[in-house]
């Protein structure tokens, strides 16, 4: 087992608890904890659950374990986050002479990142791309562009499928490809176990998404009673009911198309980057002073960078534009297109029951059975069982005239409160959750002051 590192009073350190920043040493106590958090963006050790990790020791760097981060409470926000706080502090430790300490912390941050509920982007991931190459490690970059590329969708959506159930998928303004619009502005249950909701299709819990270069959304349903479709909150009864077919408008394909040439750009800047640092490495004296001049004789296209590009070409270095991101292939181990697979098991129609949610490949079996809720049972006995203890209590007093009246009041007021208001107050799917709720104020707003009358009304009569 690893000696514990001693807590060294003569660093900057930030605490957290469950991966949320809750204190950072020195604390200065005129200013809130959000206004001093620059304390933690330059420590040098940090205290996670009570455990000291030194972030100069690389072996001590790779003993952080991920954290809990469902059990957190309270802090100051995404910026208060441990893997947050590893990126702002790999970004200071690229100032040590080791700069393979940042590396190692920064590897570390990305670890957490898919883990820690935020939805970190690509670009976020790409950062430790851009730093190998200002360091001139170019085959490391390589490497590490091709594997954030293969896996930054899997681990942001590795992210959600560790912390929810139900996710919708969002193509926003209906921005995506014609396989992506199949599945956009619906539902899916990651365990397929949900009785309303098809199955989570299983290439996208492998991969995070439908092909090489998706850019449709995935996110936690929250259970709000719509979904967002082309920036409009649909119904989920409507939205489930669509057909599954490319319903793409004109107008949709061209804002796709936009948007691909935005994500062109973010991918044309890291090309630039790339281009520019291999020059400043292997062709020092024609290189430009810095990455923006380079920037603007490249887009000029002058006879400066002509000259340059010739003599970069004869040391191996190509500079191009970016490749363009992959639009639909499907991805490798995936046999049958996906489109291919959706007309095979869902063919067109004008109208599709709610019952009937499955237009996924042939690999994802459809929900047996029913697909209403297979706990009427339980929805009537918790309504009808406070009733009936309702209706006992309420009539035990009642003078024999009034005990019909009173026993309907009661039966009424009880179930109320015991499922209905829960149930108009959170979801109607969650039965649990309306169980649970109805119980807590059950207990004490009918229960406790029921259970008195009644043992006042006993003790009556035995007089």
């Amino acid at each position: 087992m690893p000696k514990q590192v001693k807590f060294d009073r003569t660093r900057n350190t930030a605490f957290f608890r469950h991966g949320s920043l809750y204190d950072v040493y020195p604390r200065n106590k005129q200013v809130s904890l959000y206004e001093d958090r620059a304390v933690a963006y330059c420590a040098t050790q940090i205290v996670s659950d009570g455990i000291v990790y030194d972030l100069l020791n690389e072996a001590d760097v790779d003993r952080i374990p991920v954290p809990l981060f469902t059990a957190s409470k309270g802090g100051i926000g995404i910026t208060g986050t441990l893997d947050y706080l590893l990126r702002m502090c790999a970004a200071n430790l690229r100032q040590n002479p080791n700069r393979d300490i940042a590396y190692k912390v920064y590897k570390k941050a990305m670890e957490l990142m898919r883990h820690s509920g935020t939805f970190w982007s690509e670009a976020d991931y790409l950062r430790m791309v851009e730093w190998y190459y200002e360091d001139g490690r170019f085959e490391e970059g390589d490497e590490m562009e091709a594997y954030i590329r293969s896996n930054s969708k899997k681990d942001q959506f590795a992210n959600i499928l560790e912390h929810f159930e139900l996710v919708e998928f969002l193509s926003h303004s209906g921005a995506c490809c014609e396989t992506c619009a199949i599945y956009s502005g619906r539902v899916y249950s990651v365990s397929g176990r949900h009785p309303l909701f098809p199955k989570l299709p299983d290439v996208f819990k492998r991969y995070g998404c439908a092909h090489l270069g998706c850019d449709i959304d995935i996110l936690p349903y929250m259970g709000r009673g719509y979904v967002e479709f082309k920036g409009v909150e649909v119904p989920i009864e409507t939205a489930m009911q669509r057909p599954y077919r490319d319903d793409r408008t004109a107008s949709d394909i061209a804002t796709y198309k936009e948007n691909k040439e935005t994500l062109g750009k973010s991918d044309e800047r890291l090309q630039k980057i790339k281009e520019y640092h291999k020059l400043r490495y292997l062709l020092p004296d024609l290189a430009p002073k810095s990455l923006s001049a380079y920037s603007r004789m490249r887009n000029a296209n002058t006879a400066k960078f002509l000259n340059l590009k010739q003599a970069a070409l004869a040391k191996g270095i190509v500079i191009a534009s970016a490749p363009p991101r992959p639009e639909h292939a499907i991805i490798a181990d995936t046999p049958t297109p996906i489109s291919a697979l959706v007309v095979a098991t869902a063919p067109v129609v004008d109208t599709v029951p709610v019952q009937v949610v499955n237009p996924v490949p042939v690999e994802v079996s459809a929900p047996t059975g029913s697909t209403q809720p297979k706990y009427g049972i339980w929805i009537v006995l918790a309504v009808l069982l406070p009733s009936v203890f309702a209706w006992v209590v309420g009539t035990v007093n009642a003078r024999p005239q009034q005990k019909t009246g009173i026993g309907i009041y009661t039966a009424v007021i009880g179930a109320l409160l015991f499922y209905v208001l829960p149930m108009l107050a959170t979801s109607p799917d969650s039965m649990v959750g309306n169980i649970v709720t109805g119980t807590i104020l059950f207990i004490p707003l009918f229960g406790a002051p029921a259970i008195y009358a009644l043992y006042k009304g006993i003790n009556g009569k035995r007089k």
